[in-house]
């Protein structure tokens, strides 16, 4: 096979190519659920931040918004995973976040009852975003 044909097949093979799929990272997470009594999956999300480090709860709050009675929890991503059950959650995150285990928080979101959201985000610093993932929970 001459050099323009490898080279034509390549193009081929890239043109040709579904990328409906996810390839890996957040868009690799697709069914994949936080075991609670809601067993929700994980949906991928995206925050403009304009903050140089990961926010602070308050500051969270102000970025997000929620209902009045609800209560923001900051914790490390070890923390909240103590049993490695999300590795893979964390490593696309972490991913996100340009490969920097630093630039990724967990935050808790208290909703009414027992419910809560949890999100798992990175800091893009080049993209000035936070990027990652929440799930609903339902905790008894």
């Amino acid at each position: 096979m001459s050099n323009q044909d490898a080279e034509y097949l390549a193009f081929l093979e890239k043109s040709s190519k579904d990328y409906s799929k996810p390839s890996g990272g957040i868009g690799a997470l697709k069914g994949r659920t936080y075991a609670s009594d809601a067993d929700e999956e994980f949906q991928p999300v995206s925050v403009e931040y304009e903050g140089d480090g990961l926010p602070s709860e308050e500051e969270f709050a102000q970025v997000l918004s929620p209902p009045r009675h609800s209560e923001i929890k900051a914790m490390d991503a070890g923390y909240w995973d103590v049993h490695n059950d999300y590795q893979d959650v964390r490593d696309a995150v972490v991913a996100a976040a340009g490969g920097d285990v630093s630039l990724v928080r967990v935050y808790r979101v208290s909703g009414r009852g027992a419910r809560a959201e949890y999100y798992v985000l990175g800091l893009a610093k080049g993209k000035k975003v936070l990027e990652g993932v929440k799930v609903l929970a339902v905790e008894s």
